[in-house]
């Protein structure tokens, strides 16, 4: 469905040139905001080709802050960062992705 929508998976992105507009959708899997970072949020998004590495800057953050720290399912609206290899997805608007049928909900992984 995402295919349908001119989505690309995490390979597609990965594939991308630094500077290009992109938007992705993606399971979130991490979501780290480190207090040297100046307020900026890391987050990482997969799916079943792998993952995209997403930066949130601050005043991005404050307009989506409730998808920023709730979203299981979120897209992505941002420019692709790639450099030495290294690839990172700027994001300029987050949004929940709308499917016909959501993604499949992992079962939690508790340790006692």
């Amino acid at each position: 469905q995402l295919a349908a929508r001119g989505l690309p998976n995490a390979a597609g992105v990965r594939e991308l040139p630094n500077g290009r507009h992109a938007r992705y959708a993606g399971l979130v899997i991490c979501r780290q905001r480190p207090g040297t970072a100046n307020g900026v949020i890391f987050m990482t998004l997969e799916d079943e080709t792998g993952f995209v590495n997403v930066v949130v800057w601050e005043n991005v953050y404050r307009k989506h802050k409730l998808l920023v720290k709730t979203a299981s399912f979120l897209g992505v609206s941002g420019k692709i960062q790639a450099e030495s290899g290294i690839l990172h997805l700027i994001a300029h608007k987050l949004w929940i992705p709308k499917l016909d049928a959501g993604p499949a909900t992992p079962r939690s992984r508790d340790f006692h």
